[in-house]
């Protein structure tokens, strides 16, 4: 049987808390058939330090077959880590996720590229590892996995797995909702597939004896509430079986949000909750066409403050109808709401979104998205934005994301330094707004 070895290639500026649960799941269904596994979790800072040499590597375990999961933001990280690999054994490429689920062709063109996996992998993988030139130049689609019958996630694969202190933990999977601008339908479908709570817990429970390390348990379902009373009952057996580990999900819809749903969050461990506001313009936010209100969210934020959480919002710069005029009035939203942090994301128009559509459709130039970030961790500054309309051009959007960062104070004024930050307010015409945010960070003294 084939040695395989798995990676998640890591991009510098944007680390994960969580070791990849994908690769863990493939891992585990590649040793449930009889494969020796090795996982190289890159993206974990923790972890990448005291790793060997790659070539090193390669040549002590010997892989028959190699394994890569891509994001855009790591599409040059895995390009060079695959082409090391050809020059050190030249051996079959297998490159799935996300990144990979949205642009097939585009990765299978990849010379270093030998077969590329679109959606959920777990029924695919075995037939691919075992058969390499069967599937040599092809693209296999991965189908919608039956949740429950998954094997438990096994990172003991994983180099240094002793190390984490984070544990990713799914509920369910697939999203039911209608997001503009999410492309979750390519990769895990919008077929809602809670997993049974039994095994969500049976797996905490071996995480617990084997992780000692351990620290959180984070839940980055794609809608952990679609359901919110089985969330909700999923979060008391959390509680009544006292882990000791603290619980955060990364994301809720506003309106599944109640009183007890986040008093249950709060007595499990989580001290912040983030609601994906994406934008104030009531004719923007309904083309994102989400399912939810603008006033859920004003709700939301409201029942979160009131239970003495941290509030975090998401927003989304450049989206279909937006413009740098419109962006002001996100801005006048967010310090509405006063969250402890704001998420300053930029537009991006995955391949097969209706929000791709729309550009296509209105004007829109989109550009080459390889290893661009959506997100920088809290910047006046963003990677080029890879779409622009001739309302709302490239320059404005980055001019819109100065502006939203200083107007909202969420940047770190050390590490941008106050003579950059004057130079490119006064470029922009925001010297005195940066000016007042300036003072109000080194004082400490709230926006709003």
């Amino acid at each position: 049987m084939p040695n395989v070895l798995l990676i998640h290639p890591a991009q510098e500026s944007v680390p994960f808390r969580t070791p990849h649960l994908g690769l863990a799941i493939l891992a585990a269904v590649l040793k449930n058939g009889g494969h020796r596994v090795r996982t190289l979790d890159y993206a974990l800072p923790d972890q990448r330090a005291p790793y060997p040499v790659f070539e090193d590597l390669v040549g002590e375990f010997r892989p028959d077959v190699v394994g890569l999961s891509v994001y855009s933001v790591t599409v040059s990280a895995a390009r060079s880590l695959a082409e090391r690999l050809k020059r050190t054994a030249d051996v079959p490429v297998v490159v799935g996720g996300a990144h990979a689920s949205l642009n097939p062709e585009r990765v299978l063109a990849e010379p270093c590229v030998d077969t590329v996996v679109t959606g959920e992998a777990e029924g695919a993988i075995l037939e691919v590892v075992e058969n390499p030139e069967k599937y040599r130049k092809q693209i296999v689609p991965g189908q919608p996995a039956d949740v429950a019958t998954l094997p438990m996630p096994d990172f003991s694969s994983f180099l240094n797995h002793e190390r984490i202190t984070v544990y990713p933990l799914m509920t369910s999977r697939g999203c039911p909702f209608n997001c503009s601008f999410c492309c979750i339908h390519r990769i895990a479908s919008k077929q809602w597939r809670p997993r049974p709570l039994d095994a969500c817990f049976r797996e905490l429970d071996e995480a617990r004896a084997r992780l000692p390390r351990l620290e959180r348990v984070e839940i980055h379902d794609d809608c952990p509430t679609a359901n919110r009373e089985r969330f909700k009952e999923f979060l008391r057996a959390f509680l009544a079986r006292g882990y000791g580990l603290a619980l955060e999900v990364a994301n809720v819809r506003a309106d599944t949000v109640d009183d007890e749903l986040v008093q249950l969050l709060k007595r499990a461990g989580s001290d912040a909750l983030c609601i994906a506001v994406e934008h104030a313009n009531p004719e923007v936010f309904s083309l994102i066409d989400k399912g939810e209100t603008l006033e859920d969210i004003e709700r939301a934020a409201r029942i979160i403050k009131q239970q003495g959480m941290e509030l975090r919002l998401c927003f989304v710069i450049g989206l279909p109808g937006d413009n740098l005029a419109r962006t002001e009035e996100s801005i006048r939203l967010a310090k509405r709401l006063r969250p402890s942090l704001i998420y300053w994301n930029m537009a991006h128009p995955f391949p097969g979104t209706r929000m791709r559509t729309w550009f296509e459709e209105h004007g829109g130039v989109l550009y080459l998205d390889d290893d661009s970030a959506s997100y920088r961790c809290p910047s006046l500054w963003c990677d080029e934005p890879v779409v622009e309309t001739p309302d709302f051009t490239r320059a404005e959007r980055k001019q819109a994301k100065f502006l939203a960062a200083i107007e909202t104070d969420h940047y770190d004024l050390k590490g941008a330094g106050i003579l950059r930050v004057l130079r490119d307010a006064h470029r922009y015409g925001y010297t005195c707004r940066a000016a007042r945010s300036i003072l109000r960070k080194l004082l400490g003294v709230p926006c709003h």
